[in-house]
């Protein structure tokens, strides 16, 4: 009786020993399988310019108002227009955003 319960609770253990490994083979063949789409999925996000982490995070500091986000805009539209032309920083209004700046700053 004894060893019957023993021979048991053994073979138990090497079945849930080898479903265990089954199981991680089939999801590292699904992982295998699936990589490509990810792999293009990771590019496309990177070039769209989305977060390339695919965990949520959770943001604690207060939103950026639309006074900031124009003046950021702006900014780096006017530093990406000189830089690509060659010039400086300091030369003209680059795109519509800094120009608006620009303007409210001559008033």
């Amino acid at each position: 009786m004894g060893l019957l319960s023993l021979q048991n609770q053994f073979g138990g253990q090497q079945q849930g020993q080898i479903q265990n490994q089954l199981n991680t083979e089939y999801q590292d063949f699904l992982n295998a399988q699936n990589y490509p789409y990810k792999q293009l999925g990771f590019m496309s996000d990177m070039l769209r310019g989305l977060p390339l982490t695919q965990q949520a995070t959770a943001m604690y500091g207060q939103a950026p108002s639309m006074v900031q986000q124009v003046a950021g805009l702006g900014l780096t539209g006017k530093a990406l227009g000189a830089f690509a032309k060659g010039g400086s920083v300091n030369e003209r209004p680059a795109g519509l955003a800094e120009l608006a700046i620009y303007r409210m700053g001559q008033d």
